[in-house]
């Protein structure tokens, strides 16, 4: 790289204030990108260079951007933002269906023979939620289950020895 002289130097910063102070080299550097400055040695006057060639006797200064360097490293995340109003309160939703109404009982009558099947009814427009049976000897009980319609519950058992009773969990419903 050439250094100028101090004179140069001078004289290159005087053409750039009076460039940039002017609006000249905005507008110059808008159209193109670079700008060659002639300045003669004797007389120190300065011009632009239509095709980037000066006289012999005058030095040459190029003024605008060089080359694109390197892009830089990635800068560090910023920080979080801060947390936002609270939004407008939401019209109230409609009605929930009917929860499960509330459940009671039923026991079946009860049964000494060896074999038998008993069940244990819901009244009308109710449906059974669950069931089971109770036995007061030795007994096989073959099943314990709803009804097929879902409205009770229904035990069959062999080789009782003692009393077997069945009971129905109901609730109001109807089955799906």
């Amino acid at each position: 790289m050439q250094r100028l002289p101090a004179s140069g130097a001078r004289l290159a910063l005087a053409v750039a204030i009076v460039l940039g102070a002017t609006g000249i080299a905005p507008a110059i550097a808008a159209s193109h990108p670079r700008l060659t400055l002639c300045a003669n040695r004797r007389t120190h006057v300065v011009h632009s260079a239509r095709h980037g060639r000066c006289a012999h006797n005058e030095r040459k200064m190029v003024v605008g951007p060089g080359a694109r360097g390197a892009t830089g490293p990635r800068g560090l995340p910023g920080a979080s933002g801060v947390t936002g109003a609270t939004g407008v309160t939401g019209p109230t939703g409609p009605t929930g269906s009917a929860g499960v109404n509330a459940f009671h009982k039923v026991v079946s009558g009860s049964s000494t023979g060896p074999t038998a099947s008993l069940t244990a009814s819901c009244g009308p427009g109710e449906v059974v939620s669950g069931g089971g049976f109770t036995g007061t000897a030795d007994v096989v009980v073959l099943t314990s289950a709803p009804t097929v319609a879902g409205d009770g519950w229904t035990v069959s058992f062999i080789f009782n020895t003692g009393t077997v009773t069945a009971t129905a969990i109901c609730v109001a419903g109807t089955m799906s």
